[in-house]
This record gives structure tokens, C-alpha cells and sequence, in this order.
């Protein structure tokens, strides 16, 4: 085979590969931060677990939310900690059930918007970012939470495949498509372009073991694009290869003067 067949060959693998490497692609789409978790907040199961909640103002989204963190545990140790433990960082960790009945935990953070409603239409998902999640047992239940105006119905999404533990972290997606009334009829609330509430839940639904333990950390919470994969530098250089192979067998082939029907 020429040289010259060879590199124009190389010349139009490469022309036809730049779609694939073009900044269109690397395009971050404007997205909604609800939360980075750059505000103090603490709340700690003490001697007598239970119930308790924690009330904030003026944190998240442009300074503009209420936030409140609340559990239900009877493990001896339960925390909920923004920006304590890991700087710009929601932590919840369950551990240390008490003999007898352990209860059925449940972890809940909910935002009201102080300035007055904001459109999510623009947006495709609500996503949570994982730092990781680890531990020997997950929430059975993990809900989502969208109110519009105060005479609507709340909008629900509810993932009941638990999450997978993961040190590496992950995004877990919520497709606004995908949202129904309580009673699973199709969305006619105003949430999406008046949204004033937003609550995301974690729940086992059951009695966890008596030696169980979990442990999340939620980096930020958001509204935006669904995330699409990008090929990977193996995938791409997989493709190149092919497609060089292809070309060469063609080149080859026409040079011993067989031509293709």
C-alpha cells in the first residue's frame, strides 16, 4: 500500500473524529444549585433517640432558603452534619441500634424558597451528587418531593431500588418527566414553573439489622441536565483502530484492483 493512500486515509479518520472532541460536547448546561452544603448545620441523636429537627434560614440557593433537616431514629448514633465534618458536605450516618426494636429510621431535608417561587421548566432532572456511600445496609426508599403553588398537590418520585454502596461516588437522577401526583395521576401542578418546596427523603421502611450501619456523603443537590456519558478514551481509541483497519483493507483491495459491489 502508497504512503500517500496510507496518510490520506489517517487525514480522514481524523477529520471525521473531531465532532467527537468539539467543545459542544463538553458544554456544561445552566443548572439550579439548591444546595452545596456550604452552610453549618448539626444534628446528632443524643441519650434519648427519637425525633428531632433542625430549622436554618437564609442557606442555599442564592441565600434564599429555609432548610430543615430532620430524622427518625432510635439508633444511638444518628447525625445529620452540613459543613462540620466535611467542608461542603451533607453527611447522614446511622449506627449503634439499641437492643429490642431498632425502628425504621428515616432521614428527611426540605427547602422552602424565601424569595418567592422559581421555574425548573428549562431543567430535564433533580439530581443528588454522591461523594459515597457505604456501609452494610441501604434505605429501602429514597423520595422526592416538588411543591408549586400552596393550593397544588406535591409532585412525588420515589426510587425503590436501593442505592448502591459506592466509595467512588454517583448521581442519583430524578427526570421531572417522570413525577406524578400522590396518588400516581399524571402532573397537572404548577411545580415545575413555580416551584416553592423541594424535599428529598431516605427511608428503610423496615427494622434494619442490629449491627447495621450507613454512611452517605451528598455533595450538592441540583436541578439540571441528565447526564450523558461521554466515550471514553478506550472507546474512542477502539473506534480509531477499526475504522484505520477498514480503510487500510479497503485501500488494499483497490490496489490489487478489486472493487467493492
Amino acid at each position: 500500500m502508497k504512503r500517500s493512500t496510507l496518510l490520506f486515509a489517517l487525514f480522514e479518520l481524523i477529520i471525521g473524529a473531531l465532532p467527537i472532541f468539539q467543545p459542544s460536547h463538553w458544554v456544561v448546561h445552566a443548572e439550579i444549585i439548591v444546595d452545596e452544603f456550604t452552610d453549618d448545620g448539626l444534628l446528632v441523636s443524643d441519650e434519648y433517640p427519637g425525633g428531632k429537627e433542625l430549622r436554618e434560614r437564609n442557606v442555599g440557593y442564592n441565600q434564599s432558603l429555609n432548610r430543615v433537616f430532620n430524622f427518625s431514629s432510635r439508633h444511638k448514633t444518628t447525625v445529620m452534619d452540613s459543613n462540620i465534618e466535611i467542608p461542603s458536605a451533607l453527611t447522614l450516618h446511622l449506627a449503634d441500634a439499641p437492643e429490642g426494636w431498632a425502628g425504621r429510621p428515616r432521614f428527611r431535608v426540605g427547602y422552602g424558597f424565601l424569595g418567592g417561587a422559581i421555574d425548573i421548566s428549562n431543567e430535564e432532572a433533580l439530581l443528588v451528587d454522591f461523594a459515597s456511600i457505604e456501609g452494610t445496609i441501604t434505605p429501602r426508599f429514597f423520595q422526592v418531593g416538588l411543591t408549586g403553588s400552596p393550593e397544588t398537590i406535591s409532585l412525588l418520585q420515589t426510587r425503590r431500588d436501593p442505592l448502591p454502596l459506592s466509595s467512588d461516588g454517583m448521581t442519583a437522577v430524578f427526570p421531572l418527566e417522570d413525577f406524578l401526583q400522590r396518588d400516581g395521576s399524571p402532573n397537572e401542578s404548577d411545580a415545575f414553573t413555580h416551584l416553592r418546596q423541594v424535599a428529598i427523603a431516605f427511608s428503610w421502611g423496615v427494622v434494619p439489622p442490629l449491627e447495621s450501619e450507613w454512611h452517605a456523603v451528598i455533595e450538592r443537590i441540583r436541578f439540571g441536565s441528565i447526564p450523558v456519558p461521554e466515550p471514553t478514551t478506550g472507546t474512542v481509541m477502539a473506534l480509531v483502530f477499526l475504522s484505520v483497519c477498514r480503510r487500510f483493507r479497503s485501500a488494499e483491495r483497490r490496489s490489487q484492483g478489486v472493487v467493492a459491489e
